[in-house]
């Protein structure tokens, strides 16, 4: 009792460890038993050889027993030997050409009525002497025919990387019976004399076991018992392999949710698969050389019952987690809980099956077995199957559990139950006999029975080959083996069977009856003829041979196949995390008394990014380019040529929608996205451009601009000018059909009143409106978006200097932006948006020259600026232009234009948005110019920045409390250097009471009370090690780098570049770390991104903080970051290789600006626009 109950606490405990690595590991689970199990299955699967599933359609087997006296009714064997005196290779074509005619001669005069079967390896040639002439490569012959031929044919074979290279024997075998045996004999000797005699011609010498033509006899038998499979059998078992598999469907399948029937098909599917080949391949390793022939396709019944038994016991175990009764008990239904209730169920139904494994062995193999042969394949195959069943299966429905949520983890809402339809009796009545007749025919209660059932009538009807010995290994192989060395007694089996039926078969070896046929060599024949038993040193044993070669190849293809299961697993199926733990257990969660999960309610830790993240239906490879605008979309384009537009604000993320790009239009070099998503444009490095519209899903036009290779410089989409009337028509029409569907509507006043002078102000096209119900709806929704009209068009401006402007049908109106006749190169553009002023664009040809494109009645008109320098807060403009004399205006505008052209690397423009500057960077100089008049505002000394990486940015505009104009409190230059430093430049105002940086560029120099860019003070901030980053529009930056305890350094400088010394410690750069309970040490070598990159933001004042990521999908292993793009007014989204996460902090509602859009009418600063938009929003009594 002791020793069994230890033994049980062994098995409980083995069950209990295998379920749980299943659990907690899922992706190496899978990876490492599809790979251990596929290399056991391959030979099968791919056919190198006859692994007995069919078996000739027969049932044999092989005894050996003494000869009775005056028993006469047997099969007598004679054999011929062909080989070389010196034992090499006897597959050369050669030595083949001259063995052939060597046994038409030696056959010449055996009639064929004596002889019943000949057995040679000429066969694959027909026995015809001009065929193996033809034939080149006798080699690839005898490979690709390799399962004509019985083993016994060749003799001492060498495989060479599984291939036949040599041999030192070939083996005409010749049965008769026994009354012919004396006839046959004196035939051959007959033969072999005459053919000794002209010896010198045939260069064989022909050698006989005794020496003489005497008949000689062994005193043992072989008895050979065979039996045919016929139709009805072949119809019985199919029969009993669709009831089994409908059974099990119909009774326990149909447990589970339908959204996990696909998962279990899987894992059932490949167990079974690999199961059966695997077992096929062992067997055939245990019995190559035996003589018993069995079918295994009739011993998958027993394998069938027993697998398909263990997915009953998983199900039952499992499926009421997710009953209705149960999912509707829970308030909240917590991962974590269903993880340990999983892992609880599946202990459970690994003991048990495990229990069913013993009971089943010893029903099929000790009980009633077959033979040794069909209990190895019974016994590996049950074992190998509990083995993937939960490892493999157990690991792929708890990778499924943890991707879906809720409701998602049973039947769809449409779609109804078994149990749903019982309201009338006779559909009540119905399903209690289905359910009694199927329960009675479940797995769990009648497998033994039937198997024991299966067994007796399978032993029954194929007695005659069914072997005594209950071991695995029949005596009968070895005596078999003594008898005939060498000779395969299973290749002639199914020539008895077809041409005298079934039944048992009595054969013996005449001693009297060997031959050797010798090429001529004397001393070589004496040495042979002095050892009479010369054939037992020829057996038919296969020596194999493999190169450092073919191990190299199977290494790599294991290799191979290992990585790309597990970049299947990875892509295909969602990967466990450590924030939704299937892998692992919080030892701080809580239950109440009846078990159900106590979520927690503590708060999101202030030192971690809020993330929105597409994974799971996202990209397959790397994410190469994403695109973001004003709209609340992101559109994304991989390495596969994938093409995904997103919404990130939704809850849950719904599946983006794939874009169908032509692949002539690949690779892209610019993506583009109207401010409210309903157009984007694709550019490839050719020059075609292409349109989709959201509100149609199809591309509208597509058009080919040679001047846009390999790219264009600037891209937008802008909403066409309206004049005033029909904008005022179309808001009026607008409140009309609101009024009338609200009731309380105040009635449309019969003058103009102010509300609808501010309405006439806003755009018909986008706006806050339709950004804000983009918001609630992913993008694939496209049924409330308004009708397309022409209002929309995109603006694209090449390196020739020609603006294009392409609308909605596809037109072009070209617009040069040089006037003269030998056009320059342009080497940056830039688009230029400011309140009360049209939108204009600032390019910058390769000379030095300054344009102002504007667009005037949706036309572009450009102008040359000049750059003035010394006019700034000088007071001269403020003369009247009669009193400026041309001297003094030449002497004040710089006229730009160089000889030579300007280096492009060398060169940056970056405009400052909404207050009218541009920043003209040239090596490490930036000057800040007013883009209206040209004036020079102020230069600024840079440290050897990167200067496609340099952003201007200052927060939020207000009035000048003294002068009225537009003012910043701080305005700011962020850019990398060469060494992957961050440096930012903020520059402020030290006075207390003066701390708005008035940007008036006409100033009276007597204005003493506002103070502008020339008394700011310079503070420098740098931050080593950064990868990717982006301003936002709350005036900070925001990006992800690398994990390290790096510091932040400090340079403060005056605007007369005097160093200033700041020793305060609210001066210094304060980073805060990650709290150290938030630390975590992680032993294991998986790839994860929390763990390897960390978020990051700094204020204008040089404070850093560090976020850490929260854990989510990890997707391909990637050693640096994608692109990463602004999103909204405080994110920034990251490509992790093929993941894509929205990184940003506080609450995802405040992301998006709705109080105003860039393709909005602006008149005024912000707190003149907010006002009127309170006097449009102001309700009125009725009148």
């Amino acid at each position: 009792m002791v020793f069994m109950r230890s033994v049980r606490l062994l098995i409980k405990r083995f069950c209990f460890k295998i379920s749980q690595w299943s659990i907690q590991s899922p992706s190496i689970c899978i990876t490492l038993a599809a790979l251990i199990f596929f290399t056991l299955s391959f030979p099968v699967l791919f056919r190198t050889s006859d692994f007995g599933v069919f078996a000739g359609g027969y049932f044999g087997k092989v005894d050996v027993r003494p000869v009775v006296e005056n028993e006469t009714d047997f099969f007598s064997l004679a054999q011929i030997y062909y080989r070389r005196h010196d034992d090499q290779n006897v597959l050369r074509r050669d030595f083949l050409l001259k063995a052939l005619a060597l046994e038409k001669h030696m056959l010449s005069n055996v009639s064929n009525n004596v002889v019943d079967f000949v057995e040679s390896p000429f066969r694959l040639w027909n026995n015809s002497l001009p065929t193996v002439q033809a034939d080149a490569s006798p080699l690839r012959t005898i490979n690709l025919n390799s399962r004509q031929l019985s083993r016994g044919v060749f003799r001492n074979v060498l495989k060479v990387n599984t291939y036949v290279s040599a041999a030192k024997a070939l083996v005409t075998s010749l049965i008769t019976r026994e009354t012919n045996s004396k006839i046959l004999l004196e035939a051959l000797s007959d033969n072999a004399a005459r053919l000794n005699a002209i010896s010198n011609v045939t260069h064989f010498s022909i050698l006989s076991a005794t020496g003489n033509g005497e008949q000689a006899t062994t005193n043992d038998l072989v008895e050979i018992s065979v039996t045919g499979v016929n139709k009805a059998d072949y119809a019985i078992l199919a029969f009993l392999f669709i009831f089994v598999t409908y059974t099990f469907v119909r009774s326990e399948f149909e447990r589970w949710p339908l959204k996990f029937r696909a998962t279990i098909a899987i894992a059932t599917s490949v167990g079974l698969l690999f199961s059966i080949a695997s077992s096929l391949t062992l067997t055939h390793l245990a019995f190559k050389n035996c003589g018993e022939n069995v079918p295994l396709i009739f011993m998958v019944v027993p394998v069938l019952v027993y697998a398909l038994d263990g997915e009953a016991r998983f199900l039952r175990n499992t499926a009421w987690l997710f009953s209705h009764d149960v999912e509707d008990s829970l308030e909240i239904r917590s991962l974590e809980f269903l993880q340990r209730t999983y892992l609880k169920a599946t202990f459970t139904a690994c003991y048990e099956s495990l229990k069913g494994i013993t009971a089943m062995h010893f029903v099929c193999c000790l009980m009633f077995p077959f033979n040794g042969k069909a209990s190895m394949f019974i016994v590996s195959a049950t074992l190998i199957h509990f083995i993937l069943r939960f490892t493999f299966g157990t690991a792929l429905i708890s990778l499924d559990i943890n991707r879906l949520r809720n409701h998602d983890f049973y039947v769809d809402r449409g779609v109804p139950t078994l149990d749903t339809n019982k309201s009338s009796p006779h559909n009540r009545l119905t399903h209690q006999i289905k359910q009694y007749l199927f329960s009675r025919s479940s797995f769990s209660k009648y497998r033994i029975l039937w198997v024991l059932f299966y067994q007796i009538l399978l032993n029954w009807r194929f007695r005659i080959a069914r072997s005594a010995s209950i071991s695995f290994f029949s005596s009968s192989l070895n005596g078999a083996s003594a008898t005939f060395p060498g000779f395969e007694l299973r290749s002639i089996s199914l020539q008895f069977l077809q041409r005298y039926g079934s039944g048992k078969y009595l054969i013996t070896r005449l001693s009297s009856g060997q031959f050797q046929a010798i090429d001529y060599d004397n001393e070589a024949i004496a040495k042979l003829a002095s050892h009479p038993q010369f054939a037992n040193d020829l057996a038919a044993v296969y020596s194999y041979h493999f190169d450092s070669l073919f191990f190299f190849h199977f290494v790599v293809a294991l290799v191979l196949f290992a990585a790309s299961s597990l970049l299947m697993v990875r892509v295909i199926l969602p990967r466990l995390e450590s924030d939704a733990p299937f892998q692992k257990m919080s030892h701080k969660s809580k239950e109440d008394d009846n078990g159900v999960f106590v979520k927690s309610t503590k708060q999101r830790d202030p030192g971690t990014f809020s993330v929105k993240e597409l994974s799971a239906a996202g990209h397959s490879l790397d994410i190469i380019k994403i695109c973001a605008s004003h709209c609340p979309f992101i559109v994304s384009a991989s390495m596969d040529r994938g093409l995904k537009v997103w919404s990130p604000l939704l809850t849950p993320v719904p599946v983006p929608t794939d874009i169908p790009l032509p692949r002539s239009l690949w690779p892209l070099s610019k993506i583009e996205m109207s401010d409210d998503g309903s157009h984007i444009a694709f550019f490839n490095q050719t020059g075609s451009v292409t349109c989709w519209s959201r509100k149609q899903m199809a591309f509208i036009w597509s058009i080919q601009i040679e001047d846009l290779a390999p790219g264009p410089l600037e891209c937008h989409f802008r909403l066409k000018t309206i004049p005033a009337f029909m904008k005022r028509k179309a808001m009026l029409k607008r409140s009309q059909k609101e009024a009338d569907a609200d009731s309380h509507a105040r009635p449309t006043l019969s003058r103009r009143s102010s509300v609808t002078s501010v309405l006439s102000m806003q755009s018909v096209g986008a706006g806050p409106g339709l950004v804000l119900k983009s918001v609630t709806v992913p993008y694939g929704d496209n049924l409330a978006l308004p009708d397309e009209d022409e209002v929309n068009e995109l603006v694209v401006v090449s390196s020739q200097g020609t603006i294009f402007c392409i609308d909605i049908q596809g037109n072009v109106e070209r617009y040069s932006i040089s006037n003269s006749e030998q056009k320059q190169r342009l080497i940056t553009c830039k688009r230029l948006q400011t309140p009360r002023v049209n939108d204009r664009l600032v390019s910058h040809d390769e000379y030095g020259n300054l344009f102002i494109s504007t667009v005037v009645n949706n036309k572009w008109k450009t102008r040359k600026v000049n750059i003035m320098r010394g006019a700034f807060n000088k007071g001269r403009k403020l003369m009247t232009p009669a009193s400026l004399n041309a001297q003094e205006n030449a002497s004040l505008e710089r006229n730009d234009a160089k000889d030579t052209p300007i280096i492009a690397d060398e060169f940056c423009l970056s405009v400052v948005p909404f207050v009218g500057m541009i920043l003209i960077t040239n090596k490490n100089k930036a000057e800040l110019v007013d883009a209206q008049t040209g004036t020079s505002i102020k230069f600024f000394q840079l440290s050897d920045p990167v200067l496609t990486s340099l952003k201007v940015f200052h927060d939020e505009p207000t009035h000048c409390r003294f002068c009225g104009y537009a003012s910043v409190g701080s305005f700011s230059i962020a850019y990398e250097n060469a060494n992957k430093e961050l440096n930012l430049h903020t520059f402020q105002l030290e006075s207390r009471t003066k701390n708005s940086i008035c940007l008036r560029v006409d100033r009276d120099p007597r204005e003493i009370r506002c103070l502008g860019m020339d008394s700011v003070v310079e503070k420098r901030y740098t931050i080593p090690d950064t990868e990717n980053w982006n301003v936002t529009d709350s005036n900070f930056l925001i990006g992800v780098r690398r994990k390290a305890n790096k510091e932040v350094t400090e340079v403060c400088t005056s605007s007369a570049s005097t160093l200033l010394t700041h020793s305060s410690m609210t001066e210094a750069i304060k980073r805060t770390n990650i709290p150290p309970k938030k630390v975590q040490t992680k032993t294991s070598v998986d790839y994860c991104i929390s763990e390897i990159w960390e978020g990051w933001t700094m204020s204008v004042n040089g404070t850093v903080t560090s976020h850490s990521i929260p854990f989510g999908e990890n997707g391909l292993l990637t050693t640096k970051i994608g692109p990463a793009e602004k999103f909204g007014t405080k994110a920034i989204v990251v490509a992790f290789g093929n993941i894509m996460k929205v990184l940003f902090l506080g609450h995802e509602d405040l992301l998006m600006n709705f109080e105003g859009d860039t393709n909005e009418d602006e008149t005024g600063l912000k707190f003149v626009n907010k006002r009127r938009t309170r006097i449009a929003s102001r309700k009125y009594p009725n009148d």
